[in-house]
């Protein structure tokens, strides 16, 4: 009597099937954003959330990729365009993208439109102004 693959070659497959089925929903569009401890990385972080809520792009996390987590950095390798929203002149998530070899960026840093570390407390009005901004320059 033959019962199918053993345990083992199941197991791969299943973790294949996995990977392929994580690339293959991977959005056109990824969101990374600072997260900072700033005013300025609030504002960067909740203007991501808000495209992803939006359905502009798909907003991953950015510790994982800097971790090189599998499931993250496959996610980014299959996405056609990386939207980055840096809070400050730091640029910590444009430099870990880059150094994760990720070379489809399309950056903001919004201490290029004004913003400052610990200018002011985020608004509503900020998060609506800052993404209409973030949705002009991704060409929607």
């Amino acid at each position: 009597c033959k019962r199918g693959p053993s345990w083992p070659d199941n197991w791969r497959l299943k973790l294949q099937m996995k990977k392929v089925l994580r690339t293959s929903r991977a959005p056109k569009m990824m969101v990374y954003a600072c997260s900072g401890g700033s005013a300025a990385g609030e504002l960067a972080d909740r203007v991501a959330r808000r495209l992803s809520r939006n359905g502009v792009a798909e907003m991953a996390c950015l510790a994982a990729v800097h971790s090189r987590s599998e499931e993250a950095m496959d996610r980014l390798a299959a996405a056609v365009q990386v939207f980055v929203l840096d809070g400050c002149p730091e640029s910590c998530a444009r430099n870990i993208l880059e150094q994760a070899g990720c070379g489809k960026l399309k950056y903001v840093g919004l201490h290029e439109l004004g913003v400052r570390k610990n200018g002011c407390p985020v608004t509503e009005e900020q998060i609506a102004a800052t993404t209409d901004v973030a949705m002009r320059l991704i060409n929607f």
